[in-house]
C-alpha cells in the first residue's frame, strides 16, 4: 500500500490504519505498508519500487538482503548499491508496518538460499522480544545488520512524524542488538559497507586484528576506527610473538615495523602485503 497519510500523522492515521487491517482480516491478503515505495526481488524480476526507471538504476542480483522502513532512504541506498557495483537478493520498504513487519521479512531473508548477509533501517521496532528472537535466530547463520535511528530526543521526534514510529531508549537497545548477534551501524555508508564484506566474508570467529599499512598515520587512525568503543567497533590489536616477528621481518625492509599495526613503508611491496 503505498498511500500515506495513515499513522505517521496521528490517531485519526491510526484509526484508518485498523481499518485496513480489518478489511484484510480472515481474507488471506497481507499488506506491506502503506507509506511505502515497495519491494524489489532481481532474482524473481519482481519490481514495484516506485520510481520510474529513468530516475534510478536498480541493483541486479546479489546476496544482501535489504529491509528499509523509510521508503526514501531504502530508494536513495539502492543508487548507492548499484554505484558500488554490488546486487540485492532482495529489498523491502515496510513503511508503517499495519500488517507485515519486520520480523515476518528478516524470518523470510533467513530462509532465502539468494541472501547471505540481511541489513535494516528502523526507526522504531514493533515487537521488541519477537524481533529479538529472531535476530538471534538469524544471525546464528547470517550476518545482520541494523542502522537505528532515533538515537537523540530530537530524531525520535522526528521520526514519529515521519512513520508513526514509537520511540526506544537508545543505549537498551544497543544493548539488546548486541545480545542477539546483530551488528549495529550509525549511519547509511557504514550499513552498506558491513552488507558488502559481510556478503563475501563471515564475521571473524574473534575480536583480535592485524592491520597491515604503508603509512603510520594511517595505521594509528585504522586503529582508532577498529577498537574504540564509541565510534569504532571495539576490535582488540593482536599481539605478536617474538617467532611471529621474526617471521614477518624476513618480508619487511629493515626500516619497516613489525609491531601491530605494521607499517611496511612507502618502498612496501605487493610481495611483502602477500
Amino acid at each position: 500500500m503505498v498511500a500515506g497519510g495513515f499513522s505517521e500523522l496521528g490517531e485519526e492515521g491510526r484509526m484508518l490504519e485498523a481499518q485496513v487491517k480489518a478489511r484484510i482480516n480472515g481474507t488471506g491478503t497481507r499488506v506491506i505498508g502503506p507509506n511505502t515505495v515497495g519491494v524489489l526481488f532481481p532474482h524473481s524480476a519482481l519490481n514495484t519500487a516506485l520510481t520510474p526507471n529513468d530516475r534510478i538504476y536498480y541493483p541486479g542480483k546479489g546476496s544482501v538482503a535489504f529491509i528499509s522502513q523509510s521508503g526514501a532512504l531504502g530508494l536513495l541506498v539502492m543508487d548507492s548499491i548499484t554505484e558500488f557495483g554490488m546486487g540485492v537478493s532482495g529489498f523491502v520498504n515496510i513503511g508503517n508496518r499495519a500488517d507485515v513487519t519486520e520480523v515476518e521479512v528478516l524470518s523470510m531473508f533467513m530462509d532465502d538460499p539468494n541472501t547471505r548477509s540481511i541489513v535494516l533501517y528502523l526507526e522504531s521496532i514493533s515487537d521488541g522480544a519477537t524481533f529479538f528472537s529472531k535476530a538471534m535466530e538469524a544471525s546464528l547463520t547470517k550476518p545482520v545488520v541494523m542502522l537505528k535511528t532515533g538515537r537523540s530526543e530530537e530524531s525520535s521526534r522526528a521520526a514519529s512524524f515521519h512513520t508513526g514510529a514509537m520511540a526506544t531508549d537508545d543505549r537498551v537497545l544497543d544493548g539488546v542488538l548486541r545480545q542477539a548477534g546483530v551488528i549495529c551501524a550509525y549511519d547509511e555508508v557504514e550499513l552498506l559497507d558491513y552488507g558488502k564484506v559481510l556478503a563475501y566474508q563471515s564475521p571473524p570467529s574473534g575480536d583480535r586484528i592485524a592491520v597491515i599499512t604503508t603509512a603510520g598515520g594511517v595505521g594509528v587512525v585504522t586503529t582508532d576506527l577498529l577498537t574504540t568503543a564509541h565510534d569504532g567497533v571495539r576490535l582488540r590489536m593482536a599481539a605478536f610473538s617474538p617467532e611471529e616477528k621474526a617471521e614477518l621481518r624476513k618480508y619487511a625492509l629493515p626500516i619497516a615495523s613489525v609491531n601491530n599495526p605494521i607499517d611496511l613503508t612507502a618502498d612496501g611491496s605487493s610481495e611483502a602485503y602477500a
